[in-house]
């Protein structure tokens, strides 16, 4: 009897440890807790790897990070529509912001605005904030608020880094580039000034939207308006005599044999013998943006200087957090410190896995293949918001310790006085911006049988003022100015 007691006493014994190693085993395994964390993006990223998002999930779990992403993808051309329903059920966790406009709507603005995500100042503050809060500088998490407040995560892109210009050292010494007092003007007497000796060729090439150098002038063109960094003002674009005088300023260029005449303000494909000169640096100077910088492989001769502009305010491609979402705000914002904060996580859901699906060479990335590579690469970036601690591609700015020069980037960069402002527009805007385009479109040189068709700028300036008073530009412009003035006290 009493070794049945004993023996099963043994067995009690074997049985409740056996028991206790298994809650304890399975409390300490990740996989028996794994959240699932649902990020909502534009159906145009629905082409994201299935296999890299699986090998970030494997590796997330790998490294005891309880963590599952799925990739959830909505109407692109509804986006902030469908979204704020979405965000309303609770069904998902975090989401991208999209991108720009749609028609009459700020897709962005719309969901950032909606009161539907999770204001960010105070779970900042927390301990898991703070990690992830101190991974971006201050200016960032400034130029990302909407409404003076933090709803997303700090956007990140190349196109924060305004005009570069790029010069040829054959034709402009690197003293004159040391002395330029980086201004419009300063550019066109140094080009005039130059040695170029090429009559079949223009010696200074633009590169990106002719409008976007009007920045140059501390103004920037938005809803129809003209906001003017100097004077921290909002006007007519047609009524500013600094964009009077940019207009002008780009007449004289075509004048003078400077610039292509034909360039147009709005959109501008090159011709064959442009884009060849383009490749070969056969240029004196080239006005460019960051990302048209980050695809060309410039010749040894050629030097590219930053043009620093104030960072405006942007919430494209912004990620932010459902005020519904079912999970704990400390889970998320820790997934997001891993997936954002860190280049492990993020280089795995972008390129996959190194020495497979590709190559670090001197930290670039490279042999990724046209079979292999995914298309609109820049794209899935920018609706991602991953570019600051991922691996760079080849070409690309901040090509060395990209997170080390970004974060050195945008702690000295200035802020636009207008950060966090999104004015909401009335009726009239659509008109209004119609108007401007067809006033930059009357401007723009055409060839004609008598060589070329050209108007001045003042003729057209008061031809386009009538239009715009007709269209409702003086209420328009007056609702507008009332919501910058509300939104300075």
């Amino acid at each position: 009897m009493k070794k049945m007691k004993k023996a099963f006493l043994t067995l009690f014994i074997i049985v409740v440890f056996t028991f206790t190693s298994c809650i304890s085993t399975k409390q300490n395994d990740p996989s028996s807790h794994v959240k699932t964390i649902k990020f909502a993006l534009p159906d145009m990223l629905r082409g994201l790897s299935e296999e890299r998002l699986q090998l970030l999930n494997e590796t997330l779990l790998k490294d005891g990070h309880p963590y599952r992403l799925e990739l959830l993808f909505f109407n692109f051309l509804e986006y902030d529509n469908v979204i704020c329903e979405e965000l309303k059920k609770g069904d998902i966790d975090l989401v991208s912001l999209g991108l720009g406009f749609r028609k009459d709507r700020n897709i962005a603005y719309n969901i950032a605005s909606s009161g539907l995500l999770l204001e960010l100042e105070q779970p900042l503050t927390t301990a898991v904030g703070q990690k992830l809060k101190q991974r971006f500088p201050e200016n960032l998490w400034e130029k990302s608020k909407c409404n003076k407040q933090i709803v997303s995560l700090p956007i990140t892109t190349f196109d924060d880094q305004g005009i570069y210009v790029v010069w040829n050292q054959k034709y402009i010494s690197s003293q004159e580039i040391e002395k330029w007092d980086q201004t419009l003007e300063g550019l066109v007497s140094l080009v005039k000034a130059s040695t170029w000796d090429q009559k079949d060729l223009y010696p200074l090439m633009v590169d990106t939207n002719l409008t976007t150098l009007s920045e140059m002038f501390g103004c920037k063109i938005s809803d129809g308006l003209l906001y003017d960094m100097q004077t921290k003002t909002v006007t007519n674009p047609l009524s500013s005599p600094k964009m009077i005088a940019f207009f002008k300023l780009i007449d004289q260029m075509k004048q003078e044999n400077l610039l292509n005449p034909f360039v147009p303000y709005l959109e501008y494909r090159h011709t064959s013998q442009e884009e060849e000169a383009i490749a070969k640096g056969n240029y004196a100077v080239m006005l460019t943006s960051a990302t048209q910088l980050a695809c060309k492989t410039l010749p040894e001769n050629m030097i590219a200087k930053r043009i620093p502009l104030a960072l405006s305010p942007s919430l494209y491609g912004g990620v932010g957090i459902s005020k519904n979402t079912k999970q704990k705000t400390e889970d998320l914002l820790d997934f997001l410190t891993l997936l954002y904060g860190e280049g492990k996580y993020a280089n795995l859901l972008l390129y996959g896995k190194e020495g497979v699906d590709y190559q670090l060479k001197d930290g670039i990335v490279s042999g990724i293949g046209e079979a292999n590579r995914e298309k609109d690469e820049y794209i899935k970036k920018l609706f991602l918001n991953l570019f600051m601690y991922v691996h760079p591609e080849q070409g690309e700015i901040f090509g060395k310790d990209r997170a080390k020069e970004m974060t050195s980037f945008y702690e000295t960069a200035s802020l636009s006085p207008f950060t966090g402002f999104y004015a909401k527009p009335t009726a009239q805007k659509e008109a209004l911006l119609q108007d401007f385009d067809s006033f930059l479109e009357s401007i723009t040189w055409k060839k004609s049988d008598n060589g070329i068709s050209k108007i001045a700028v003042e003729q057209a300036v008061e031809a386009s003022l009538q239009k715009m008073k007709d269209h409702g530009m003086d209420s328009y412009l007056d609702e507008i100015q009332k919501q910058w003035s509300a939104f300075q006290k």
